[in-house]
């Protein structure tokens, strides 16, 4: 019976990765931003202040719009059309350009920094109009779509239209007073305030709508799903009490602004797109596997080349001036890289794969292995384990079936895969045979996503003649045991012959020891002595000695009836019959009528009749012989070379088998039973 197959999880269909070269200048640009930003505080000496910490959240703040503009281009990379992406992206890039537009505004207006006062304030308004809405606007909306990007029911779209319209009144007050806004500590008027009052609540009802819809996920989600959503709540609800303690602790309990009320919010922003992080690394929530290995490539190929630039042409440059020498320390840096490629690689590999491989890493080591299998079973053992290892999984069986889809053998890698959890099941076929299943049970944190089948249709596909190989030779072995079954049934029959015959013979021995033995030695006793004194014709004497004679004859008639030559048993009547009458030293013509063909005489009769061949044979040569069925008897006419009356040993051999014999003519007619 087929293990259910587990239902792949709904997702949006990947789409085509687009605009590459924007989401990376938008990553680069979030970079640079916070770069500058770290650089404009230090230079203002505010980096490790209270100042640095609350007033302009360095560097946690900092840190987590750099975490989401890169976790948001790894999503948006993979998938252009997965909302959550870009609302990580965009808020990343805009916090750090807040940040970095706020450090040189404080820079210039407070601590003299080169620029004019314009752009500071310029820049200090910008930095307003992207302040800290966008990114909470952001949170709010991923919770209502996470995980998969859509919302749980059509009345949500009240949350999202509550977080939309929230961050559109918080945006407002910049544009309404942007000469106030301009300034480093805004002093916002009356309808300011109740705009950014307005929006703040709206984004914060939005926040805890958000948190409230996760739960109800959670509830109604199982298996990696739910361990997804846990992480997103993980997210979730430290923001959300951040959020409410800062409105209560500003608002109700008139807090100053300190670290009290603000290092709770920045922690947990920082938290958000970290557990954002872990829920689509560990649960390959968006199967950003490919993006991440390009990223680590790139990463490690950029660190290397750098490294060996740096110091190759470095020290050729201290030691030797001029433009040659340095080029020539260019190339050798270049040439020192290849052989480290592959080491690259598969960090690369490690890193973003974890235990799992590429497809085409996982067919070619798939091949290098199956050389040194030594039989089927070995061999989808290697096949298995490489699918466990390419896909991550739990446990991997894979079963061999023969024509009629009956298993012929099975390979299993990874943890016991008995019954228990749900098992995805793989044909393996070439397009018009199947061969087989291979029977996946992923681990627990890891579902199968569309590469990982990607990867098990081309393992099937291109081992499809190696199953094949391996159907034969499982069938081979199948008919090579049935032979050798066979073949101990065989030598146990000729033992029971064996056995049968030895007993047959030893019975013979002890019959012939115990009673014809002594009864002729007896007669031959009484011969000699009736040769040495005859008595007179009629005497009793003779009388008694032809009874034992005739006593004798008939035990050994009784003794030898059923016993079956050698020639007649290997090769049947008419062939002995030919056999015998080849020893006469000359032709014999040799007539058997088709009718003993189609039905053989009984055993004891074909015994007979050789029996009386052989005995005319010895009494001289034969002209010919023929046998022929006559109603119930089976006659045996023979033709001497030389005429006259019928042997005795003849007419013995045909009492022997029921039968008798007369003379007539110049042949000896012998009629036996048919059936003895």
């Amino acid at each position: 019976m087929s293990a259910p197959t587990a239902p792949a999880p709904s997702e949006p269909a990947p789409a085509r990765p687009v605009g590459r070269p924007a989401v990376r200048w938008a990553i680069g640009l979030t970079v640079l931003a916070a770069i500058f930003d770290t650089v404009c505080m230090g230079l203002r000496g505010r980096l490790f202040t209270s100042f640095g910490f609350i007033d302009h959240g360095w560097p946690v703040i900092t840190l987590t719009g750099v975490v989401s503009a890169v976790m948001g281009g790894l999503i948006v990379t993979r998938d252009r059309r997965q909302p959550i992406g870009w609302l990580l992206l965009i808020p990343g890039l805009t916090t750090s350009l807040a940040l970095a537009l706020d450090a040189y505004c404080g820079w210039v207006l407070l601590d003299g920094g080169p620029g004019s006062s314009t752009a500071a304030l310029i820049s200090g308004w910008l930095a307003s109009f992207l302040g800290a809405q966008i990114p909470f606007a952001a949170n709010a909306l991923i919770l209502l779509l996470a995980p998969r990007g859509r919302l749980l029911g059509r009345g949500w779209w009240v949350a999202v239209a509550a977080a939309v319209v929230g961050c559109l009144c918080w945006s407002t007050p910049p544009l309404l007073e942007a000469a106030t806004y301009a300034q480093v500590d805004p002093q916002p008027g009356p309808a300011s305030t109740v705009l950014f009052v307005a929006g703040l609540v709206l984004v914060d009802a939005a926040v805890v709508a958000g948190v409230v819809s996760l739960f109800l996920r959670r509830r109604r989600s199982h298996g990696v799903e739910r361990l997804q959503i846990q992480w997103f709540i993980v997210a979730a609800v430290p923001f959300a009490l951040a959020i409410l303690w800062l409105v209560t602790a500003q608002f109700v309990l008139d807090i100053p602004r300190g670290e009290a009320t603000h290092l709770p919010l920045f922690l947990a922003e920082l938290a958000f797109p970290l557990a954002i992080t872990v829920a689509v690394l560990r649960y390959r929530l968006y199967d950003i596997g490919l993006v991440l290995n390009r990223a680590w490539l790139l990463l490690g190929a950029t660190l290397v080349v750098g490294a060996g630039y740096v110091l190759v042409v470095g020290a050729v440059g201290g030691v030797v001036d001029g433009f040659w020498p340095v080029l020539l320390a260019s190339a050798i840096a270049a040439c020192l890289f290849q052989p480290l490629r592959a080491h690259v690689v598969r960090v690369a590999d490690r890193l973003a794969y974890g235990v799992r491989l590429e497809p085409y890493e996982a067919l070619a080591d798939l091949s290098r292995r199956l050389a040194d299998s030594p039989g089927s079973d070995a061999t989808l053992a290697e096949i298995a384990d490489a699918c466990r290892r390419s896909t991550g999984a739990r446990a991997v069986v894979i079963e061999l079936h023969d024509e009629a889809g009956a298993p012929m053998a099975a390979g299993a890698a990874g943890d016991d895969p008995g019954p228990g959890g749900p098992t995805v099941t793989t044909p393996i076929s070439d397009g018009r045979h199947r061969f087989g299943v291979i029977r996946i049970r992923p681990a627990p944190d890891r579902p199968l996503g569309r590469r990982d089948r990607q990867v098990v249709n081309g393992l099937s596909e291109h081992a499809a003649l190696v199953f094949r190989n391996l159907r034969l030779e499982a069938g081979l072995r199948a008919k090579i045991d049935d032979l050798a079954v066979v073949a101990d049934q065989l030598r146990e029959s000729r033992r029971r012959m064996a056995r049968v015959r030895d007993d047959e013979l030893a019975r013979l021995e002890r019959t012939l020891r115990t009673t014809l033995v002594p009864e002729l030695t007896g007669i031959g006793g009484r011969l000699d002595a009736l040769a040495a004194d005859p008595p007179p014709p009629g005497s009793p004497a003779w009388t008694e000695l032809v009874d034992e004679v005739g006593r004798s004859l008939a035990a050994l008639r009784d003794l030898s009836h059923g016993v079956h030559s050698d020639v007649l048993e290997s090769i049947g009547l008419e062939a002995a019959l030919a056999a015998r009458l080849s020893d006469s030293g000359g032709p014999v013509r040799v007539i058997v009528t088709p009718a003993l063909t189609r039905r053989p005489p009984a055993p004891a009769v074909a015994i007979a009749v050789e029996g009386a061949v052989v005995a005319a044979v010895e009494a001289g040569p034969l002209d010919g012989v023929e046998l022929t069925v006559a109603g119930d008897l089976l006659v045996l006419v023979l033709e001497p070379g030389r005429p006259g009356p019928v042997p005795v040993a003849l007419a013995d051999v045909a009492g022997s088998g029921g039968g008798t014999v007369v003379a007539e003519g110049p042949r000896w007619v012998v009629r036996f039973p048919a059936e003895a």
